[in-house]
């Protein structure tokens, strides 16, 4: 952002309102250079002044500096009223009625004084505490200037009028407002309409309505008094008017020029002024010359016309420039050489002067530095601009190191500030510097220094009105000016398809000029290194950038510097490409991110935009690629796996146990409280995680539950039901041995082998149970058989007797706290034997099926809490969409990929962020490891479906595997009998091999359909 304007000479921190030379300064800020006073105050209090609104402006009084500047525009608005008044007063009167008496009447004067600067006074308040509120201290400042013009101008006024009149008659005309009420009404609401376009907005109308409905406002009781002042003077009126016209003229001048230096726009304000005078010459004419006839209105018109252009001419500082003549003889006489020319003490001319432009390249040529300093001040007055342009042209064209000068305008501390001095929020905000300004006039681009739109068409107006008399030639320095214009401008660099070689017609056409050719290779080189997106291609800098001119003799010798600095950079890069060791290469990385680093912050402190920008966003560009190659060749070095919690064979534990809350809710309906629990069997398809749900139990019912794991793999070799028993005996005693307390272990007794297998088993068994009753303190028993179909086999080979089963049976009726759940593969009405029967009278059959996707996705994204990858929604759907929820696929998915990121980690690409995606789940799918164990799955189906009645449901899969079909289709493709289509359709639907949508039949698992159709090729 731009900087807040400086003030060229000694600016006093705090003013003293007794000091005459401190008066004069101020009555010299306000009437010249108001941006003085905004100095003033800025240099005071920078945070108070840049306060918005509320109550800061109350906090003000709290600062000496604004305290004395109060003071000291009261006390020099009743002085300047004084002595500037009485002279005045005295030529009237002598104009008028033939005397100078200057004792006379002055009484009446000074009342008449007083009356004026209280208008003045009032006029202070209202501004610095209503505006000052509601729009900010800086605006509630202008009050300060107001007071002083309003005062100055009403206090000379009505004091004269008073004096001529006298005292006598200063009662009358105060309180009479028969004959003002129609000037009364017709200022108070132009001036209420004009204060409406300075300030702007809804509060410009309320001032104004309240002056147009009131006579005695403010503003309106003071005009009251003009009318009622020329009524009361018995004398000739054409000689009372077209004096006091004149001064009165003069006096709205003065207030026209405050009103000026009070906004943040000139023109806006120049606007209201020149309204303001236009409007007082009417009501002047109007009240002085009620129309009674041709003759008089005629009159009334020549005092209207005499009054708007004496006005207007205050209005457009004119009047101040009345005297000297000079102007005209600069340099032709001696002693009008030392005179300073008018617009170097007065900011707010308007009229273009003789001489002005001669002055400016004399100020450039004298010293270069101070000369811009003088252009800077000049330009924030849109009527001089034009002016500045053709000097500032002129000069750059006869300039020997032209080159040179224009970046001494872009790094100069004047230029950075302000182009026009802000006092609102919007203004700091969007308010261009002076070097945008003078590079936009150099380059023939209008530039916007105004925030509101009033003010930009005003503008906009001028530039066009003053464009006749700019320099338009073009030139290669005019347009390498207008690219630096347009690179000022940092959101345009920032932008993600910015080309700098879309400038080169401008910055390509400089070798006539000194320098021309560093400024042609140093944009070449940065948009070369712009253009850079892959690492290797930074090594081709080195090149480039030899090609630079000396730091000694560059016009910017810190750029060249940058640029230098970022070919090290690049031979760095060059050691990193060329070396094998990883240490080396990570070396050569970190020596070129540090130098990045390095090289950022020097660009912020020593470099100026446009090059500053362009250079920060080479930095930037190859940061990135600098890190994530380090990041690469770091992981390659010392790359720590990440932590596999995905098992593909054990039942699951803790977080990875997940979408079985349908079915533990069901448990827990039939297993908590003291009532007749009822034991159960669940069956599914294989690796459907129903070994999971029996392993998860002894964390879901709490301490008084004992849950005792009975698998039938874990049992081993047993010849007899007595050993089974037994087994089973010690498993339970083992249990409730850790549950219990020391005395109470020693109640408990261990049951006997020889107990079991010498005498009858199933009465040992059934004592043991008692015995356990006796001292098991309200525990419940919850025997857990995984693979139970095992028990068939034994009953096959006569190992075990099947009467086991009807014991089982009585226990779990006669004892409600022993619970048995068994797990298996089919349902019981399944098993081909009669002995399975007395089971299915007094136990609950649950089936485990495939994963909801809710489930699924749980244990896809989140196996642990702690789990370092994430996966990509594509891949999570793929997964999803391979498996069907089938819990053991989706656990060898994920553990295949999560074992090839382990391994391939150095040879992948964007791999810091830790992110999985769907083409990993496809390396993972198509890796060895994965179809070996997946076809251990899908062999283990296929051979059960191979093996199982009816038959048929092999040809079915092997129709499937290619599309889905109805059961018509199937029968002419299978060549098998309907009835028997039907039966085997039936068979793989409730096994949950197939599904069925929409009358087709189709494989329940994608990678299923894949495993038979490439088994059958």
């Amino acid at each position: 952002m731009p900087t807040f304007p400086t003030y060229r000479g000694n600016l006093p921190k705090c003013l003293n309102p007794f000091n005459w030379q401190h008066l004069c300064l101020l009555a010299y800020w306000i009437y010249f250079r108001p941006t003085a006073l905004k100095c003033y105050c800025y240099q005071a209090a920078p945070d108070l002044y840049r306060q918005d609104s509320g109550e800061a402006i109350f906090r003000t009084f709290r600062v000496a500096a604004f305290r004395n500047l109060y003071l000291a525009v009261i006390w020099a608005t009743f002085l300047l009223s004084i002595i500037i008044g009485f002279p005045i007063l005295l030529i009237l009167k002598y104009i008028l009625l033939n005397e100078i008496h200057p004792t006379q009447n002055i009484l009446s004067w000074f009342l008449g004084t007083l009356i004026g600067n209280s208008t003045g006074l009032l006029f202070f308040i209202s501004f610095l505490l209503v505006f000052g509120i509601t729009v900010g201290v800086s605006r509630g400042l202008m009050g300060v200037i107001l007071c002083m013009t309003v005062g100055v101008a009403k206090g000379i006024l009505i004091g004269v009028l008073c004096g001529i009149s006298g005292i006598p008659n200063l009662a009358e005309f105060l309180t009479s407002a028969s004959s003002s009420m129609l000037v009364g009404a017709a200022m108070g609401t132009v001036v209420g309409i004009t204060v409406g376009i300075t300030i702007g907005g809804l509060l410009g109308w309320i001032v104004g309505g309240l002056f147009g409905s009131a006579s005695f406002g403010i503003t309106a009781f003071s005009f009251v008094i003009i009318g009622e002042a020329i009524k009361v003077i018995e004398a000739d009126e054409a000689r009372i008017s077209l004096p006091f016209g004149i001064v009165f003229s003069i006096t709205l001048g003065l207030v026209a020029s405050g009103t000026v230096g009070t906004s943040l726009s000139f023109l806006r304000a120049l606007m209201a002024s020149t309204a303001i005078n236009f409007a007082i010459g009417l009501t002047l004419a109007i009240n002085e010359y009620l129309p009674t006839s041709s003759e008089e209105i005629w009159t009334g018109w020549q005092i209207w016309i005499l009054s708007v252009t004496l006005s207007c001419f205050g209005s457009l500082r004119v009047v101040p420039f009345l005297f000297p003549i000079h102007l005209f003889f600069v340099g032709s006489y001696r002693w009008f050489r030392k005179l300073k020319h008018p617009i170097e003490w007065d900011e707010l001319s308007i009229l273009p002067l003789p001489g002005t432009q001669e002055l400016l390249i004399k100020r450039l040529c004298q010293d270069e530095l101070s000369g811009l300093h003088f252009l800077s001040d000049l330009a924030r007055n849109p009527f001089r601009r034009r002016v500045v342009q053709q000097a500032l042209k002129k000069h750059l064209q006869d300039h020997n190191l032209p080159l040179n000068f224009l970046y001494l305008l872009l790094t100069d501390s004047s230029t950075q500030e302000y182009a026009c001095v802000p006092i609102t929020q919007e203004g700091w905000e969007k308010l261009p510097s002076v070097k945008q300004l003078l590079l936009g006039e150099l380059s023939e681009q209008w530039v916007d220094c105004t925030v509101d739109r009033t003010s930009h068409l005003l503008e906009y107006l001028v530039y066009g009105l003053t464009l006749w008399g700019r320099d338009r030639r073009d030139t290669p320095l005019t347009r390498f000016a207008r690219i630096l214009y347009e690179l000022l401008y940092e959101t345009q660099i920032e932008d993600k398809n910015f080309k700098l070689s879309k400038f080169q017609w401008a910055y390509k056409n400089l070798a006539e000029y000194v320098g021309g050719s560093e400024i042609e290779r140093s944009f070449e080189a940065m948009d070369n290194c712009l253009s850079y997106d892959r690492l290797s291609e930074i090594a081709q800098v080195v090149e480039t950038v030899s090609e630079l001119p000396d730091r000694e003799t560059a016009i910017r010798p810190k750029v060249i510097c940058a640029l230098d600095r970022l070919r090290t950079i690049a031979e760095e890069v060059k050691i990193y490409l060329a070396a094998t060791s990883p240490r080396n290469q990570q070396a050569a990385l970190l020596r070129a991110n540090n130098a990045l680093n390095t090289l950022d912050e020097y660009i912020d402190s020593q470099i100026v935009t446009p090059e500053k920008a362009i250079l920060r966003r080479i930095v930037r560009q190859w940061y990135k690629l600098v890190s994530e190659e380090g990041g690469k060749v770091a992981r390659n070095e010392g790359f720590q796996p990440i932590s596999n919690p995905y098992t593909t064979y054990n039942p699951v534990t803790g977080s990875l146990f997940v979408g079985r809350d349908k079915i533990l809710q069901r448990l827990d309906e039939l297993w908590r409280g003291s009532q007749q629990r009822s034991s159960v069997v669940l069956y599914g398809h294989r690796r459907m995680g129903k070994s999971s749900i029996l392993r998860n139990l002894e964390h879901r019912f709490g301490s008084r539950t004992i849950v005792v794991n009975f698998d039938m793999q874990l049992v081993g070799v047993v010849k007899s039901t007595g050993e089974l028993l037994y087994v089973l005996a010690i498993a339970l005693y083992d249990k409730l041995y850790d549950h219990l307390s020391p005395i109470q272990q020693q109640e408990l007794e261990e049951p006997q082998e020889e107990s079991f297998t010498d005498r009858n088993p199933y009465q040992t068994f059934k004592r043991f149970i008692q015995h356990l009753d006796s001292v098991r303190q309200e525990q419940v028993f919850i025997v857990t058989v995984d693979e139970f179909e095992r028990l068939e086999e034994m009953f096959d080979s006569h190992i075990i007797d099947p009467h086991l089963l009807h014991f089982w049976r009585g226990l779990f009726q006669t004892y409600s706290w022993f619970v048995m759940a068994f797990a298996g593969v089919h349902k019981l009405e399944e098993m081909c034997r009669d002995y399975w029967y007395p089971l299915f009278e007094n136990i609950e059959r649950i089936k485990v099926s495939f994963l909801d996707r809710h489930s699924a996705r749980q244990l896809i994204e989140q196996p642990t809490p702690d789990f370092e990858l994430d996966y990509t929604p594509d891949a999570v759907e793929k997964i999803i969409f391979l498996t069907n929820g089938q819990p053991h696929l989706i656990q060898l998915i994920c553990h295949v990929t999560v074992t090839y990121y382990n391994r391939n980690l150095p040879n992948l690409d964007n791999r810091r962020d830790k992110l999985l995606t769907a083409r990993d789940v496809d390396r993972a799918i198509d890796s060895p490891e994965f179809q070996q164990n997946g076809s251990v799955y899908f062999e283990g189906i296929w051979g059960w479906v191979k093996t199982s009645q009816p038959d048929g449901q092999i040809k079915i899969l092997r129709q499937l595997c290619h599309q889905k079909l109805t059961v018509n289709e199937l029968v002419n493709r299978t060549k098998l009998n309907p009835s028997q289509i039907s039966i085997a359709l039936q068979k793989l639907e409730s096994c949950e091999v197939l599904k069925k949508e929409n009358f087709h039949y189709l494989f329940s698992v994608e990678l299923m359909r894949q495993w038979v159709k490439n088994k059958n090729k």
